[in-house]
């Protein structure tokens, strides 16, 4: 399980509000396993959350849109998201699920240069389960910045701010800071434009 669970799989989780959320490894894990998540937000429906600091998971923060419910239309504002492999992934579970309409503030996602130096490593993810809703729409970022610790010169491993594997569109991105990431702001998998 995550270290911090909000909402829950079956419910719709509506207006909630939730702020300082801070969550902290231990030790940073090896990055290999998904279910490393260091906060997980279930079905958010126009609510806001502050996530301070997520640091030494696999995933730091993930919004999952599951069951028959989604997250939509809510605000999340970001502090550090550091040496995770994936800072923020959005994503969705099943068929009947969706993650759309949502808003991103700041953000320093970022990993010490010592951190995993041969594994990539993303700022966001849009992603889905196999065969679940795949058309994540209208994201923004205001404001995020993404210190990804690309290694070598040119660099060896992908240090990108945004992986997008599914379908959709619309995610906009503004006043990006990206320093020690590849040279791409994105890279597409699926077929999102």
């Amino acid at each position: 399980a995550a270290a911090l669970e909000i909402g829950s799989r079956g419910q719709r989780n509506r207006s909630f509000v939730g702020s300082g959320i801070r969550v902290v490894r231990e030790t940073v894990t090896d990055w290999l396993d998904e279910a490393e998540v260091g906060v997980r937000i279930y079905n958010l429906d126009a609510g806001q959350v502050e996530i301070v600091e997520a640091t030494g998971f696999t995933i730091g923060v993930q919004t999952l849109g599951a069951s028959t419910f989604g997250v939509e239309d809510s605000t999340f504002v970001l502090g550090r998201l550091v040496d995770c492999r994936i800072g923020l992934d959005i994503r969705t579970e099943e068929a009947g699920s969706w993650n759309n309409g949502n808003r991103y503030i700041g953000g320093h996602f970022s990993n010490q240069s010592a951190t995993h130096p041969t594994l990539s490593r993303f700022g966001v993810r849009l992603s889905a389960n196999p065969g679940a809703y795949d058309r994540h729409n209208a994201h923004a970022f205001f404001g995020p910045d993404f210190e990804l610790q690309r290694q070598g010169t040119p660099g060896t491993v992908d240090a990108i701010p945004f992986l997008l594997e599914v379908d959709g569109r619309g995610l906009t991105a503004r006043a990006v800071r990206m320093e020690a990431c590849s040279p791409f702001v994105a890279r597409h998998t699926g077929g999102y434009s």
